[in-house]
């Protein structure tokens, strides 16, 4: 026996909510845009609208992000490289994913700084790398994070457990 059907809510319904949510992200955005973790959080939100929803629906709102997290990214706040690479990195992404090129200095300057880095920190700042403008003139900084991942996953229970 399956699991029932439930129907899904018509494109005009998901499109009101998103937008109604992409309101509230950019107001969130406003108000946090000096705490890079919270715009962060908000950055996640975001890709993740973008992956489920067609972003011409969307177009109007984006250009306000794009101009809000760019006012934040370019903040005294943000250009201190203590700050978490996984972080700096998802912002670059969003802003490569909206058609703004942000630098990727900064996220490297932080992400050589991290001596401890989570798997996710280095997957976000690969992506960032693959993603920018030149990948091929971060060739050092992108054989460091596939191969942390890598290792990562080597070094795993699961891969262990083989």
């Amino acid at each position: 026996m399956g699991l029932p059907m439930v129907p899904l809510p018509n494109e005009a319904v998901l499109n009101k909510k998103a937008k109604q949510l992409l309101q509230r992200l950019y107001d969130a955005c406003v108000h946090a845009k000096l705490d890079p973790s919270k715009v962060d959080e908000i950055a996640r939100c975001v890709n993740a609208l973008i992956d489920a929803f067609p972003m011409e629906a969307f177009e109007s709102q984006m250009n306000r992000f794009v101009d809000c997290l760019q006012q934040s990214f370019e903040s005294e706040e943000w250009h201190n490289p203590t700050h978490q690479a996984g972080a700096i990195s998802n912002i670059v992404c969003l802003l490569s994913r909206l058609g703004q090129n942000a630098s990727l200095e900064l996220m490297i300057e932080s992400y050589e700084l991290s001596n401890n880095s989570s798997p996710n920190t280095h997957s976000y700042v690969l992506k960032a790398l693959l993603q920018g403008p030149n990948p091929q003139e971060y060739t050092d900084q992108i054989v460091k994070a596939a191969s942390a991942i890598c290792d990562s996953w080597w070094n795993s229970e699961t891969c262990s457990e083989r």
